[in-house]
């Protein structure tokens, strides 16, 4: 019977990281916000297998994680001791410190790319993506927009008809 739970709860754990690589996937072709998310939830899943004596990782991969947690220290800590130092006059503004979490991300996505990595579907999101971009930005450079962007948004479509080539 205990076999059978911990075949059924390692599946959950290998399903609810095809689903963090995938978030993650999806963010580096989409948009950094979908990025932050996917690392951000896989510093959560690295913690939760940590915490739950899932998480097997090599002695490289232990490196690479251990530096991984120090640089991210050491970017939380670097604006204090700025400031106590006088070298900075005044706090960074708050993105700085999620721009820190950009630091264990690859080691957690690593962590947790221990239980199985979904080659197929990281592939196809990640091709599937690169085809829309370029088809999205051919578009962008060869027709011309017929509307005006609301202003909150500070688009120049003069930039998005650059071609970027020679006359």
């Amino acid at each position: 019977m205990s076999t059978d739970s911990q075949t059924v709860e390692g599946g959950r754990w290998r399903t609810a990281v095809a689903a963090v690589l995938g978030l993650y996937a999806v963010g580096l072709v989409l948009a950094e916000a979908v990025l932050q998310a996917g690392a951000i939830l896989a510093t959560a899943l690295a913690l939760a297998l940590a915490v739950t004596k899932r998480l097997r990782l090599e002695k490289d991969v232990r490196a690479f994680v251990v530096a991984s947690v120090a640089l991210c220290g050491w970017q939380l800590l670097s604006p204090a001791l700025a400031l106590l130092t006088g070298a900075a006059t005044k706090w960074p503004r708050g993105a700085r410190y999620g721009q820190a979490l950009d630091s264990v991300a690859a080691a957690a996505v690593a962590c947790i790319g221990t239980l199985g990595v979904p080659w197929l579907l990281l592939g196809g999101i990640v091709a599937g993506g690169w085809l829309l971009a370029a088809g999205l930005g051919f578009f962008q450079h060869r027709v011309r927009w017929p509307w005006e962007p609301p202003a909150f948004l500070k688009l120049n479509l003069s930039r998005l008809h650059e071609n970027f080539g020679t006359e």
